[in-house]
């Protein structure tokens, strides 16, 4: 009698004809139990049966596989390969982003810092510090990066970073009136003789020289622009100096001429 084909086993999967009996067997991913007749589910990935790569899940009679973050399985459905976030963009980054196995990490270009999300770069004050900028003189901070600036006198040069004295008395820049002295980063004011600095410090006034009895005139003074000039009472001549004056003629009575010499000491009016 084959009880297998005539439905008279008592096995739960497969049944095996064989003479005046019969035996039980079960599918793969199953194993036959004491009684012989039943079949229990085998569970590969606690028993490590199972070929995959990374994570395994047990189904009644079989199992699936899947993969970690950052990875997809393969064709095979047993394998895992590594995802490129980056390239498949699918990173969180702000700025750059490097594959690793299985991740990826983010970095930040030139003026920038990671912050501490490790996704997003925050703006480096490089002006901030001296450590960090180049500049000679001013900083100013931009998204990124930063700008070097000078100050009144002085101009930056080709290399953005440093700044060189502007010469304002040869380029004509300066507001003196008269005589210009450049220094660093600015210039200084000065009169020729005959004038005094103003209290603008650019322009230069007269001196009377005259009024502040700074004259070397022995008796009449006269002030000029920047300088002065000597003159003498009726009876004197200006002597050679420019300076002091000398007798010559006092006086003529009717037709007959009387030359009294003087000396530069006898009865000069005195100076007022």
């Amino acid at each position: 009698v084959d009880e297998c084909a005539e439905g008279l086993d008592e096995c739960s999967h497969e049944c095996i004809n064989t003479e005046g009996s019969y035996t039980c067997d079960c599918p793969e991913g199953y194993n036959l139990t004491s009684d012989g007749m039943n079949c229990t589910d085998v569970d590969e990935c606690a028993s490590d049966l199972d070929e995959c790569a990374h994570d395994c899940t047990n189904t009644d009679g079989n199992y699936t596989c899947d993969c970690r973050a950052g990875f997809e399985l393969d064709s095979d459905e047993r394998a895992c390969n590594d995802v490129d976030e980056c390239a498949a963009d699918i990173d969180e980054c702000s700025h750059d982003c490097t594959n690793t196995d299985g991740s990826y990490t983010c970095e930040c270009p030139d003026g920038y810092e990671l912050s501490s999300d490790e996704r997003n770069c925050n703006d480096v004050d490089e002006c901030s510090s001296s450590s960090l900028n180049d500049c000679s003189h001013e900083c100013t901070n931009t998204d990124g990066s930063y700008t070097c600036g000078c100050p009144d006198g002085y101009t930056l040069s080709s290399d953005d970073k440093t700044c060189n004295d502007v010469d304002e008395c040869s380029t004509n820049a300066h507001e003196c009136s008269d005589d210009c002295t450049n220094t660093d980063g600015s210039y200084t004011c000065a009169c020729s003789t005959g004038y005094e600095l103003n209290s603008d410090e650019r322009t230069c006034d007269d001196v009377d020289e005259c009024d502040s009895d700074q004259d070397e005139c022995s008796h009449d003074c006269t002030n000029t622009d920047g300088s002065y000039t000597c003159g003498c009472p009726t009876g004197y001549e200006l002597s050679s100096d420019d300076k002091t004056c000398n007798g010559k003629y006092l006086e003529k009575r009717h037709t007959h001429i009387s030359y009294i010499h003087l000396s530069s000491f006898s009865m000069l009016p005195c100076k007022n």
